[in-house]
């Protein structure tokens, strides 16, 4: 089961610039869990490839720091819980700066956008068969390895080919791989409103990838199969993430309906 988690921290003293940076929260995140369970943040630290966690900043305002995690793994999120439960009772150090736990939300709210949960076998059940158009806010800088380098457009097979290679390792309802063979003939970009934009990691370094609007359409000639393994990671998305450095706040983005302008409008 998919989770996506807000956690809110609050400090006395306001956080200095340099310590709001995406390594640093990464690093935060693996404290806090290695306070509890030294195991699991080790096999995330250890973890190379379609981690089980993605990680990013939804804002920091008036001493308060908002994080969003997703853990994609069912037998993660019940030693997570332990973990949550007892950094509630403990402060933390972000760069010589205390944090407490205020908040910890795991269900959509009002003002949680961010926070939900669901089986995968009911995200596989609900999937629509019939739906043939595929909408995407990309929030933070999407970017794909390449070899030595990113590619910073999500052409479809990359961007499907991405949450194909998640579903099947965390799932336990893998797609057989013949859906790869219609990437490249039966979907494409219909639309795009998107820009380059960059994600610093420190003082030195930083992330370029793509943020804005785009939208996939499948031919109407694909199968009925088709259309629903898409419509599968089309909403496997938003817990997700996708591309490279999705530890380090890069690659979150959902999917929208037509009519659909949900979504807060919040910081990278």
């Amino acid at each position: 089961m998919p989770y996506s988690i807000v956690i809110d921290l609050y400090s006395n003293t306001e956080i200095s610039k340099d310590s709001l940076k995406h390594r640093i929260f990464y690093a935060l995140i693996l404290n806090i869990i290695q306070s509890s369970d030294p195991k699991l943040s080790k096999f995330f630290h250890d973890e190379e490839f379609d981690k089980s966690i993605t990680l990013r900043k939804i804002y920091y305002k008036d001493n308060m720091l908002s994080l969003r995690l997703t853990l994609l793994n069912d037998s993660i999120f019940s030693r997570f819980g332990n973990v949550m439960l007892n950094a509630c009772m403990h402060s933390y150090e972000l760069n010589g700066t205390e944090l407490k736990v205020a908040k910890i939300s795991s269900t959509r709210q009002a003002d949680k956008f961010w926070a939900d949960y669901m089986t995968y076998q009911e995200m596989f059940d609900k999937a629509d068969k019939k739906n043939h158009t595929f909408i995407f806010d990309i929030v933070t800088p999407l970017s794909f390895k390449k070899g030595d380098s990113f590619f910073a457009f999500p052409t479809p097979d990359l961007f499907f080919k991405s949450l194909h290679k998640k579903w099947n390792k965390h799932s336990g309802l893998p797609f057989d791989d013949i859906f790869l063979e219609f990437l490249d003939r039966d979907i494409f970009i219909s639309y795009y409103n998107l820009k380059t934009e960059s994600l610093k990691d420190n003082n030195k370094i930083s992330f370029t990838g793509c943020v804005g609007r785009i939208t996939f359409k499948a031919s109407h000639k694909s199968s009925e199969r088709f259309i629903h393994y898409l419509n599968v990671l089309s909403n496997f998305a938003y817990f997700s993430g996708m591309g490279a450095k999705t530890t380090m706040g890069m690659g979150q983005l959902y999917r929208l309906e037509k009519s659909d302008n949900a979504g807060e409008k919040d910081e990278i």
